[in-house]
């Protein structure tokens, strides 16, 4: 089993904004617990470089907006992970993914970690996961990162690929058959 961060190829396909600041506030809402509803629509525009539109533009990592495709592709696992959240941005209807599945899954003693004086994680350099916490998931996030990335396992970037979907990055973090380097930039979803 491979875990892999739930990436966008922001290089080729379009990424959206969020101008005028407000950013991290926004982001620090996505905190692994239920929010009901998101509220009014955040002022989100798209990138002026007018790329190809895919099923999962670039926005802010932990936060995690899909196409409508995407999503009726994905319905089962996203549901199953936490709350889909209907956005429009433009014309566009998208839907942001409140990852509410946090599993205690990471082997810190086994981890290279960086943290804040306050012990607190800042930045894991190198992943350890313990797999048997692993089993069954697809999507999830962690608590020493909670408002961080968001993990996704084989499973969930085979259906990804298997539907078609464009946009997506899958960097691998961590294998249970193969150690991987933490520079392992991982595979572009077309």
């Amino acid at each position: 089993m491979k875990v892999y961060v739930l990436g966008a190829d922001s290089d080729h396909y379009e990424s959206l904004l969020m101008p005028g600041g407000g950013l991290y506030e926004f982001a620090r809402r996505f905190n692994g617990r239920p929010m009901k509803k998101l509220g009014n629509d955040p002022k989100i525009k798209k990138d002026p470089r007018r790329l190809p539109k895919g099923d999962f533009p670039s926005l802010i990592p932990g936060v995690p907006i899909f196409s409508r495709r995407a999503v009726e592709a994905l319905r089962d696992l996203l549901e199953e992970t936490g709350e889909i959240l209907p956005v429009t941005i433009g014309s566009d209807q998208y839907f942001l993914l409140n990852v509410t599945h946090v599993v205690d899954a990471l082997d810190e003693p086994n981890s290279t970690l960086s943290r804040f004086a306050d012990g607190r994680v800042f930045y894991i350099d190198h992943y350890s996961f313990l797999l048997e916490k692993l089993l069954g998931l697809f999507i999830f996030k962690i608590p020493q990162m909670i408002v961080g990335d968001v993990y996704v396992t084989d499973a969930f970037v085979e259906r990804v690929h298997s539907a078609g979907l464009k946009g997506f990055w899958f960097p691998a973090v961590w294998s249970s058959d193969e150690v991987l380097e933490p520079l392992d930039i991982g595979s572009l979803c077309p």
